[in-house]
């Protein structure tokens, strides 16, 4: 880990690029970089209004956890498909560069929080691609879907309108 005299700190990644986050007093930190604002199981992610919000990187900057022979990305306790934290990626950075990558939507993982947990969300029961049952949930023109999986709300996609 190297710190600037800027203050920017960079870790080692094994992404292409380097995910970087603006805390809550508008300086650059890394994902793994102190503060003491913090609250998150990502360091260095300030927290605006009290709460921490999520580190939002790519899918290899992410803890994984397998669940019934699937691999999903642990963010800030909730679990995400690879193709939803692609979709999370900003759109300026075009598809995924891996065979049938998704391109991004600019949803960071603070606002699928907000959107799974607030009470202005519209939940509604859909079904997936194969009958399975899923739950959509929607604030404005942003729409994110869920599947249980072995008893975790898994983050399935990120749709925007």
């Amino acid at each position: 880990m190297a710190a600037t005299a800027a203050g920017v700190i960079v870790t080692p990644s094994s992404s292409a690029g380097i995910a970087m986050a603006l805390d809550a007093s508008s300086s650059l930190r890394g994902p793994m970089s102190g503060n003491s604002k913090s609250r998150s199981a990502y360091p260095g992610v300030g927290s605006s209004q009290g709460r921490a919000r999520p580190f939002w990187g790519f899918w290899d900057d992410y803890p994984k956890v397998t669940l019934d022979g699937s691999v999903y990305a642990d963010i800030a306790g909730r679990l995400y498909t690879q193709h939803a934290v692609e979709r999370m990626s900003p759109s300026s950075l075009g598809t995924a560069a891996r065979p049938g990558g998704s391109s991004g939507r600019s949803v960071s993982p603070a606002f699928v929080e907000e959107i799974l947990t607030s009470n202005h969300t519209v939940s509604t029961p859909v079904s997936g691609p194969n009958g399975e049952p899923r739950t959509s949930h929607i604030i404005g023109t942003v729409e994110v879907i869920t599947e249980d999986v072995a008893g975790h709300e898994v983050v399935i996609t990120i749709i925007t309108r």
